[in-house]
């Protein structure tokens, strides 16, 4: 081999562990829910590209949620109660609300979404909002049961269950409510289980988990015209798709093997998932039960 041979040979080889190296970082935002063999933890990227951190003093949370802008937990304990936390404080507030029938928390902006069970059973639900002084209020509710809210650039994407007695599986669509008109429409129309989790940063597509197939698969929604591009399929369970700020979507993906955390490069063109990579986690995890990527 010629010297000038092995020279572009010698760079090639560090191109490719340079291009590894940077497809590897984590975007900051993102938190995972891991078990470690003894309980449930909180697991957060703090900053683009850096290490996973293990939030340990957040043990065993019934539903969590966190506002990495703030550095803020807000979280359902196993108690029922709901409770708000600092990542640097560690100190634990509890929320006084008049209600304990609170789940499915995400953060967004300089607030917090939930889903209040009615009646503390989730046949009727309402969707509502609490602030940083610890306010509660009804931002949205129609007949029948709404789940997994998420607020984005002033758009609410919620699920909403439109029949759940002699239909199998329960339907239950993605709805897309305008804050500023407080016009809703219905986005998907799958007759399936299905929920938004993320949107993409120019708000064209919203990225769902749905069981149309029998299967959770992953899709990419067009929000304007409806239209569904699937990008997973198979025997799998694939859940929590979380799209970051440069177009990769991160989501769980659960076999008879276990539970990976997976990246697709290439969802904002409609892959069907030719450009997997496994993500790894700490090597104490021995199952994952959420993911969140809050930009």
């Amino acid at each position: 081999m010629s010297l000038r041979t092995l020279t572009l040979f010698v760079i090639s080889i560090f191109s490719m562990s340079a291009a590894g190296a940077a497809l590897a970082g984590l975007p900051k935002g993102m938190m995972i829910v891991g078990y470690d063999g003894d309980a449930w933890y909180p697991y957060i990227i703090k900053s683009n590209n850096s290490e996973w951190t293990k939030v340990s003093h957040l043990k065993n949370p019934s539903h969590l949620t966190w506002q990495a802008n703030t550095g803020d937990f807000y979280i359902k304990g196993d108690d029922g109660l709901l409770y708000q936390s600092n990542q640097s404080s560690h100190e634990v507030i509890q929320i006084k609300s008049n209600s304990n029938a609170y789940t499915q928390l995400r953060a967004y902006g300089n607030g917090v979404m939930m889903v209040e069970l009615l009646a503390g059973k989730s046949r009727d639900t309402t969707i509502v909002t609490l602030d940083h002084e610890h306010q509660i209020n009804k931002i949205h509710h129609q007949a029948s049961a709404q789940f997994h809210p998420y607020v984005y650039k002033g758009d609410l994407f919620y699920a909403q269950v439109t029949c759940r007695l002699e239909c199998d599986p329960i339907i239950q669509d993605v709805w897309i409510k305008r804050l500023t008109t407080k016009n809703a429409r219905q986005l998907t129309r799958l007759n399936a289980t299905s929920y938004l989790h993320s949107v993409d940063q120019d708000k064209r597509f919203g990225y769902i988990s749905s069981n149309q197939s029998g299967y959770y698969h992953i899709a990419r929604v067009d929000i304007e015209t409806g239209e569904i591009a699937w990008l997973t399929k198979g025997p799998v369970t694939d859940s929590f798709p979380s799209v970051s700020i440069n177009g990769d979507l991160f989501f769980t993906r659960r076999t008879p093997d276990g539970t990976q955390l997976l990246r697709m490069l290439d969802a904002i063109d409609g892959s069907t998932g030719s450009n997997l990579e496994q993500i790894a986690i700490p090597k104490e995890i021995q199952k994952i039960r959420y993911l969140e990527l809050n930009h």
